[in-house]
């Protein structure tokens, strides 16, 4: 944990609360899941364990072994956007330390489960890249498909068709796996600098599909994780822009950017924010025009 994060974080919580996201310090009063005991569970129960996890994310550590079967059962069930949510916080609390070790696992389960070869073979290539000296090296690498392209470029590539040259949709099946991919990549290299990079894109991609909640929590990734690379503050901005300008959406933009404000004050963008917080209430357009006439009067 750096300084950045270790300065903000009993700052912000508040705020995270307010703004409907939740961290993954998060008290938990259960030490365990309440997993039926029957040996089948259906679709429903499986959800609901899949909300008792997610609600209580210190259960990924103190029921690991439980929260592992759960995680597999969303993907046997073909719970996808559940199991995605799963996996990511699963990373988040399970430490460093295991990191190579859960990548190779959740490259069985895309691959046993989902029977998504393209996705294990991308876990399995991050792994490859960042575990050079694991004892597993060589049995991994031997998975892979010869003349594989690096992970940057596989991730580019997926980009490069989801839309037309004119910004339309084109393929829903390439931003599907544009944003899968970015998280992927931004579990196994948490030290990469190109991490927020396309945990943004991915953000902006989700918005533009209308998962917004998808959206939120990537940058919510960012500014936990991140929080101190020049992209941050941007993406906090961002988010704080795209929100509407009357009932819960205004009273969240102005959480959003109180926030940006107490981790950015000296952001180029600070003087945005501020304005916005004080013409609340105005449409886009007019928050345009006033930026325009404030850069105006500033050059």
């Amino acid at each position: 944990m750096n300084i950045f994060k270790i300065t903000t974080t009993i700052v912000i919580s508040a705020l995270m609360i307010s703004c409907g996201w939740s961290t993954s310090e998060e008290s938990d009063k259960s030490p365990t899941l309440s997993l039926d005991s029957k040996e089948e569970l259906n679709r429903k129960e499986i959800n609901s364990l899949a909300d008792e996890l997610l609600k209580s994310p210190t259960l990924f550590k103190s029921d690991s072994t439980n929260a592992i079967k759960v995680i597999r059962l969303t993907a046997q069930n073909q719970l996808r956007e559940q199991f995605r949510k799963l996996m990511i916080n699963y990373f988040k609390n399970s430490g460093q330390e295991n990191l190579a070790g859960d990548l190779l696992l959740f490259a069985d389960i895309f691959l046993t489960d989902f029977g998504d070869r393209n996705t294990s073979n991308f876990i399995h290539l991050n792994f490859v890249e960042e575990f050079p000296y694991d004892n597993r090296w060589n049995e991994v690498a031997a998975f892979l498909p010869e003349r594989m392209k690096n992970s940057e470029d596989i991730i580019d590539e997926e980009f490069g068709v989801i839309f037309t040259p004119d910004g339309e949709l084109e393929s829903l099946v390439a931003a599907n796996r544009f944003m899968l991919f970015s998280e992927i990549y931004a579990i196994s290299k948490p030290n990469n600098p190109a991490s927020p990079k396309y945990l943004f894109k991915a953000a902006e991609i989700a918005n533009a599909l209308g998962m917004e909640s998808r959206s939120d929590s990537n940058i919510r990734w960012m500014v936990n994780e991140f929080g101190d690379h020049e992209i941050t503050p941007n993406a906090l901005f961002f988010k704080a822009f795209q929100r509407g300008e009357v009932g819960e959406d205004n009273i969240r933009r102005m959480q959003l950017l109180q926030e940006f404000l107490l981790l950015y004050p000296d952001h180029e963008l600070a003087e945005n924010a501020r304005l916005m917080i004080q013409t609340s209430g105005m449409s886009g357009e007019e928050l345009l025009r006033s930026f325009r006439e404030k850069e105006k009067k500033g050059s």
